[in-house]
């Protein structure tokens, strides 16, 4: 589950059915852009996972930003709603709530 090593998380009980198949395969993780947030000022997301990252470019269009960084050797993009004082070459933390992640076998394509 080298994907998955990224993120920093527990999984609630209703989620453990849907993530335990995933156990012992190389899975990729998803999450959609508008799902990942600054941790530094979104606190109310109470089912989360964190994930470290460093800010390669970052684009503020008005009330949003748009973000792409670097964790490991994983490039994301994140649009962020809410967000503290961000710049590019920064090392930020993004939070995503556990249940907008999906995970997907590579070889057969299921999600889980």
């Amino acid at each position: 589950m080298s994907y998955i090593s990224l993120l920093i998380f527990i999984l609630k009980q209703q989620l453990e059915e849907r993530f335990m198949r995933s156990l012992d395969r190389e899975v990729i993780l998803g999450i959609r852009p508008e799902h990942l947030y600054d941790a530094s000022v979104s606190t109310h997301l109470q089912n989360r996972g964190s994930i470290r990252a460093v800010v390669e470019v970052c684009e503020f269009l008005g009330s949003e930003a748009l973000l792409v960084v670097q964790t490991g050797k994983h490039r994301l993009t994140a649009r962020i709603e809410e967000h503290g004082d961000i710049r590019s070459h920064q090392e930020i933390e993004l939070i995503v709530n556990i249940h907008n992640m999906h995970l997907f076998d590579p070889s057969s394509g299921e999600s889980y």
